[in-house]
């Protein structure tokens, strides 16, 4: 069901927001978050033809530079460039459902006192040669100082673990690797001695409030959605398959939309 999902909706979610970039607020971010995302899932084996969204993505994001757009709504909310954000793809906490279990395992397996070796926890511009040494001197030096925590994002690479590995010291003081990533070949190499945590699809409770939070942010999820807008609202979650990417994108480009039955049903079409 999930990789149904996945399948049917890259294409039509990839086509929405170059139709509708222009009007988002940051929309080289998101167009650089989304265009990753979806490299990511033709990497994962997702039979999805993704080559000719991230071209028109890629075509968008240079039009803005050479003809020199800017983000509608940054610039003029922000005094000087400094003081823009430079994490502007970080969400509030309405992007997170369904994972308070997940998040106890883990905290419990990053204060487990008993195991005082480093333990690594997996979860299923480029510069010189010499800059990457020196950086790498510098950071072990730095982290045999103390006890540490290192959270490693959507590793894709087994080759990219076992170079990072030799950064990262071991002195028996309890510090802790966080890995997350898609690859099963990744987790196999990274510590045997650690449980996998492998994440789930969100069930139909889930989805429906991950949904609901990115469409109506800030209001009450039990009486958010105009009942007019139920049946529509539905559909749209089902065709999501509890994938939580699919969910926060298309509630994403729904939030933009009229909250008409009208306009919602037109929606709903344009993804079928």
């Amino acid at each position: 069901m999930a990789d149904a999902a996945v399948g049917s909706l890259v294409r039509k979610l990839g086509d929405l927001l170059v139709q509708e970039a222009i009007n988002l607020h940051g929309v080289s971010d998101q167009v650089e978050w989304l265009k990753r995302e979806l490299e990511t899932m033709h990497r994962h084996k997702v039979h999805v033809d993704v080559q000719g969204i991230k071209t028109r993505l890629q075509e968008l994001s240079r039009s803005r530079e050479v003809y020199d757009i800017s983000n509608i709504g940054t610039t003029s909310q922000y005094r000087s460039p400094g003081e823009i954000p430079i994490l502007p793809q970080l969400r509030d906490d309405i992007d997170m459902v369904g994972f308070d279990d997940e998040k106890k395992k883990i905290v419990l397996e990053l204060v487990n006192e008993e195991k005082t070796n480093r333990s690594v926890i997996s979860i299923v511009a480029t510069p010189s040669a010499d800059t990457i040494q020196d950086l790498s001197v510098a950071i072990s030096e730095k982290l045999k100082k103390g006890k540490y925590l290192i959270v490693l994002d959507d590793v894709w690479k087994r080759d990219v673990w076992n170079e990072l590995l030799k950064v990262f010291p071991d002195v028996n003081n309890g510090s802790r690797v966080v890995i997350t990533t898609r690859f099963k070949n990744v987790i196999n190499i990274a510590d045997p001695t650690t449980k996998l945590h492998k994440l789930r699809y969100l069930n139909e409770k889930e989805s429906w409030e991950l949904f609901l939070r990115k469409v109506f942010p800030r209001q009450d999820i039990e009486t958010c959605c105009p009942t007019c807008l139920l049946d529509c609202t539905h559909q749209l979650v089902q065709r999501c398959g509890g994938l939580p990417l699919a969910l926060v994108v298309l509630g994403g480009l729904v939030s933009t939309k009229p909250q008409t039955q009208d306009a919602w049903h037109k929606f709903v079409a344009s993804i079928a």
